[in-house]
């Protein structure tokens, strides 16, 4: 390895050494043992954060190419790194993990944010694969962490089944593509499929098998079976990383493959993702509509925001790759500003049921009814938040490329989810206050993880222009 190259990867050294000392720090016979890991677990994700940060300017390879760097990349790393310190900051005061968050739990999260560092910068197919696998693993167990929370074995189960079906179609795909092509790394693709010998349905196949694999990571329709459950079992500062910037890691890769596919290869890939998109819009916001319980809504929520950011993929465009990356950064700074919401109201039993069970919390806690509203009203796409600059972003690249019938429609997906949205929020500041909701003491962390990410929802929409 060159000094280069160990500069480059500075990042991921830091995680993955680090995510072993977090577990070795746990074990030393001193008596404070786990605050001292979670400890050194915020510290390495810190430490891992500046670095990303420091490198925005430096670009190059490393690992024989399979891994490339450039702004994108390590701005993305930078954001992976900030999500997971607010899941683990939440998680140390989220009741129903209390005295569970120790080197394990910390490890775990070191682990999945390292996978998702390889997948934002992956370069070549078989090291994605290595590090879609790095995020899943460690999120199985994160998932049924609390086995007596209600829905945790389950929905770890439905996780680890799905996500193990993702990596067969993954998997099958690549051997589809190298029988094809006879390369797996992305930049020699196009000239890999210009030789005589190269079979380029094979390598479209290939591709078809990559993209379904991706929609079970991602709960593409019709591949979104797990996500409801995954959502309700999982403790929420576990729903958190898993519903921000894991998804938004998986996002950035997808959004590369597609960037340095052959055009022929997105002439098949892209009515294909139009399909998904109308899918994703149409099913995740009509679902949410009959949802009674709040993580069940976020959960169908998600398949629609990732229905409005296939449709900007589906334009195969720079406009479109530019407005699904911007969508990505919106949706996890504007979903872990709501789900840290929900894990500050967290109560002895869970406190992510009903919506009707947070009747009147937003009129006895305003701080909390603000964040939750910020929240909200950007998921919904109203100004002047980030969500409303990602559709409208989602929006003009659709009109610029000429797919009007998917503008329509997202217009009117967009309209379809105020009801629920208007909901949520109507419940939280009911007058009527028959539910008296015990809330644990809220922990000053959680109280920060919130401010930071209602800050950042207004902020970046209100610079869009400077991520766009």
């Amino acid at each position: 390895m060159t000094a280069n190259e160990f500069l480059l990867l500075s990042p991921f050294l830091v995680l993955g050494l680090g995510a072993v000392a977090v577990l070795l720090a746990g074990v030393l016979p001193l008596p404070g043992r786990q605050t001292l890991a979670h400890g050194l677990a915020l510290a390495l994700l810190a430490a891992a954060f500046a670095l990303s940060l420091a490198l925005l300017g430096q670009t190059g390879v490393a690992m024989d190419g399979g891994l490339r760097f450039d702004a994108v990349s390590y701005g993305f790393d930078a954001l992976a790194c900030a999500g997971a310190f607010g899941a683990l900051v939440l998680a140390r005061g989220y009741a129903p993990l209390r005295g569970e968050v120790g080197e394990a739990f910390g490890a775990l999260v070191l682990f999945a944010v390292l996978g998702m560092f390889i997948l934002i910068s992956a370069d070549d197919l078989l090291v994605a694969f290595l590090g879609l696998e790095l995020v899943a693993v460690p999120l199985f167990g994160l998932v049924a962490w609390v086995p007596r929370h209600r829905g945790a074995i389950e929905g770890g189960l439905k996780y680890a089944v799905l996500s193990g079906v993702a990596a067969a179609f993954f998997l099958y795909g690549l051997a589809l593509i190298y029988a094809g092509s006879g390369t797996l790394a992305l930049p020699a693709m196009g000239a890999a499929l210009a030789q005589a010998h190269a079979q380029p349905l094979l390598t479209v196949a290939g591709f078809v098998l990559l993209l379904v694999g991706i929609g079970f990571e991602l709960a593409l329709v019709p591949f979104h079976m797990w996500a409801a459950d995954v959502y309700e079992g999982a403790p929420v500062p576990v729903s958190a990383l898993l519903g921000t910037v894991a998804k938004v890691a998986m996002l950035v890769f997808l959004v590369h493959l597609l960037g340095a596919a052959p055009p022929r290869v997105l002439s098949a890939l892209a009515p294909i993702l139009a399909v998904l998109a109308v899918l994703g819009m149409l099913v995740g916001n009509l679902l949410a509509l009959r949802q009674t319980k709040v993580l069940r809504l976020l959960g169908y929520s998600t398949i629609a925001h990732f229905g409005y950011v296939l449709a900007a993929l589906s334009c195969v465009s720079a406009d479109g790759y530019r407005a699904a990356l911007y969508y990505g950064l919106a949706y996890a700074v504007m979903n872990m500003a709501v789900f840290a919401v929900f894990a500050v109201l967290s109560t002895r039993n869970g406190g992510e049921g009903r919506i009707a069970d947070y009747r009147g919390v937003g009129r006895r806690h305003p701080w909390l009814g603000l964040a939750l509203v910020v929240g909200v009203l950007s998921l919904a796409g109203l100004p002047p938040t980030a969500g409303f600059f990602a559709k409208l972003f989602v929006l003009s690249a659709l009109l610029h490329g000429g797919h009007v019938g998917l503008a329509v429609v997202l217009v009117l997906a967009t309209a379809a989810s105020f009801y629920y949205y208007l909901r949520l929020l109507l419940a939280f500041f009911q007058t009527e206050e028959t539910t008296q909701m015990p809330m644990a003491r809220p922990a000053p962390g959680g109280a920060l993880v919130l401010g930071v990410a209602v800050l950042l929802t207004l902020g970046v929409g209100v610079w869009a222009r400077a991520f766009f």
